[in-house]
């Protein structure tokens, strides 16, 4: 397990920033909103002891990075999802 100390002075955005390398500017490289999303995971998180995805959507004012929109989803539940939809959709991984 990697532990990570926030800066003095920087906030938990400017950490998450950081660390998952979210761009601040999308005008810098030409890219979509969609382009700047990452997923973390699976993990388990230690607090519950499930097994996690995280999903980053950064969320964009005139493509200037505002705030960062995370949504954790229990990875069964992914899972099962993605599966569904592939058999539905006669979509083979």
């Amino acid at each position: 397990m990697k532990i990570y100390l926030i800066k003095k002075n920087k906030t938990y955005f400017d950490y998450l920033v950081d660390i998952e390398n979210i761009d601040i500017d999308l005008t810098e490289k030409g890219l979509s909103i969609y382009e700047s999303m990452k997923v973390a995971g699976p993990y388990i998180e230690d607090a519950t002891k499930e097994k996690l995805i995280t999903i980053y959507y950064p969320l964009y004012n005139n493509k200037i990075i505002e705030s960062i929109l995370l949504l954790d989803f229990k990875y069964d539940f992914l899972d099962e999802y993605v599966m569904n939809f592939n058999c539905k959709k006669f979509i083979i991984l």
